[in-house]
């Protein structure tokens, strides 16, 4: 009967934690069951990255295209590469402890890094959904939709840059909510935007991300200047983190900078970078030749010829297509029918909503 009562005490004193803790085993357990267990080339994209992982693995630089690469159709020359950095030394480090590995268990090794970085997303999700949630079992939705988001799951247990990405995003969330909460305002807007400069280092389709993240602070910061003014500095930690954010800002203008000046594009094209005859071995390049309009279309251009327009394709037909192969394993398939996404979407905005309540008001 003690013990009962000792359990209970427990439960009544800790039971949302206890709740979280159990989700976060499961989605250990199971992401980690997919990296032991999954067979190579299931997970989208994953033989590309570690092909290129190992290619980085070979310098502490950033190597040169080469067959190997991009014949897969990506690129290394003026593209994001700190994942495949990364990944390269770690590597480095798995076979200097064990020089005779082989490649599915140097996989395995990497699947269980980004199994890592998953987890640090998750619980990055739980700290951003406690500032904006006041509820303790309502904290606890985010996480749980997160950790039974299908494609999620199964990406977390592979070796994908979207893990990192996710991870570096979350983070800068986190921290760009707590400069809106101004709690110590200066540090957590150093910290978000080197998160979110990192993210960028990436993968460039973080970049959308970074410019609606900067956007909001400066609009916030412009809004309650005089509640933010005079800042409290810590000289040491501003400076450091100041440091490494310029550091981060050169690295990113190094690349996307470059590219607008030179490319006027994000990202180089193919034939930019690369002889016509490497450029005809992409499978990208291929698809794009058969189905890519000879020329951009403007937005009057594409009004007239019956495309969406802009806010309805973000609110309507993006968000509807990113939601359905959130719960697909290949991107492109769904495991439920359609027409079940619109709960989701419901729910995205109503978080939304949310958010800007507890930010603003």
């Amino acid at each position: 009967m003690k013990n009962k009562d000792n359990l209970q005490r427990l439960w009544e004193s800790h039971n949302t934690k206890i709740v979280l803790i159990l989700i976060f085993a499961i989605f250990l357990s199971y992401s980690t069951f997919l990296a032991l267990r999954l067979n190579t080339g299931l997970i989208p994209d994953e033989p590309a990255h570690f092909t290129f992982s190992k290619h980085f693995a070979s310098t502490w630089g950033i190597p040169p295209d080469t067959y190997e690469t991009y014949s897969w159709g990506w690129y290394i020359e003026q593209n994001p590469f700190l994942y495949y950095w990364l990944n390269g030394r770690i590597i480095n480090l798995i076979k200097f402890v064990n020089s005779g590995i082989s490649d599915f268990d140097l996989l395995v090794g990497l699947r269980m890094v980004n199994v890592l970085y998953s987890l640090g997303t998750v619980f990055y999700c739980f700290l951003l959904s406690k500032e904006v949630i006041k509820h303790q079992w309502w904290q606890l939705l985010p996480v749980f939709l997160l950790t039974n988001t299908l494609m999620f799951v199964f990406v977390s247990g592979g070796v994908h840059y979207d893990n990192l990405a996710n991870f570096l995003s979350m983070v800068s969330l986190y921290f760009l909510v707590r400069s809106f909460k101004q709690k110590n305002f200066l540090i957590n807007s150093l910290a978000w935007m080197i998160s979110i400069a990192l993210a960028c280092l990436v993968k460039y389709t973080i970049l959308p991300l970074a410019l609606a993240l900067t956007v909001s602070w400066i609009v916030y910061f412009f809004m309650n200047y005089k509640e933010l003014l005079p800042l409290n500095i810590k000289v040491i930690k501003t400076i450091i983190l100041s440091a490494v954010l310029i550091i981060l800002l050169i690295v990113n203008f190094s690349i996307y900078g470059i590219n607008l000046i030179r490319y006027q594009s994000l990202t180089p094209p193919c034939r930019e970078i690369l002889l016509e005859s490497q450029c005809e071995i992409s499978k990208y390049e291929q698809r794009h030749d058969d189905l890519a309009l000879d020329t951009k279309l403007t937005i009057q251009e594409t009004l007239s010829s019956d495309y969406p327009t802009p806010f309805r394709y973000i609110l309507v037909d993006w968000m509807y297509h990113i939601l359905l192969r959130s719960f697909g394993l290949s991107g492109h398939q769904a495991y439920f029918p359609y027409h079940l996404i619109t709960y989701y979407q419901i729910l995205f905005y109503f978080l939304i909503i949310l958010l800007l309540l507890n930010l603003f008001f």
